[in-house]
């Protein structure tokens, strides 16, 4: 690579000088005066600028330069402002959950879901199961939790979502696993958790 760099450059530096010898009012004409008029004007441009003023705004555009690289990396830093605001947009969304079951069944339905997976993973945490193996046994009917836990946790899997959604259900006094208050599963979570404290 650095052979190949070295040959590239010696051949150019030998057609340069060939183009200097044949051509070379050309080669003045076209690229060396031009450059040396540029290199000239630069110089009349940088002598009429008051020193002061040219050293005064290099300074201000550094300090500037400076100022907006520091401040992107602060907010670089701040980790803890992100998972705060990830806890905040959780709480976020918990909050339009729990409005929204109001709104019908689906709603209902979607809540359930959503605690079920909170009660599955705690169920699994204290029984240091995994979530597949605590979600076989409340098939299998096989796990020691409350009647109406394990209905709300069938209920939220879709077991009784068709019933509830054709309307047979819907104008019935009869309550249904997905009636069952989000407050009794934070509680069921809450007292099951404690157990082992």
């Amino acid at each position: 690579m650095k052979n190949r760099l070295l040959i590239s450059f010696g051949i150019s530096f030998v057609l340069a000088l060939l183009m200097i010898n044949v051509w070379g009012d050309l080669v003045r004409e076209l690229i060396l005066l031009p450059i040396s008029y540029l290199i000239w004007i630069g110089g009349l441009l940088y002598r009429s600028f008051d020193q002061r003023a040219l050293w005064t705004s290099l300074i201000i555009i550094i300090m500037l330069i400076s100022w907006a690289s520091l401040k992107l990396k602060r907010s670089a830093d701040k980790p803890e402002n992100e998972n705060l605001d990830l806890f905040l947009n959780r709480i976020e969304i918990w909050s339009k959950r729990l409005k929204d079951v109001h709104r019908g069944t689906y709603m209902q339905w979607r809540l359930a879901q959503h605690l079920s997976g909170l009660v599955l993973d705690s169920l699994a945490y204290r029984a240091g199961l995994t979530r597949e193996q605590i979600d076989q046994k409340i098939l299998s009917g096989t796990l020691n939790i409350p009647d109406d836990i394990q209905a709300y946790l069938l209920a939220a899997r879709g077991f009784e979502v068709a019933d509830s959604m054709s309307g047979r259900k819907f104008f019935s006094s009869v309550p249904r696993p997905l009636d069952l208050p989000p407050e009794r599963i934070a509680e069921f979570i809450e007292n099951y958790l404690a157990v082992g404290e």
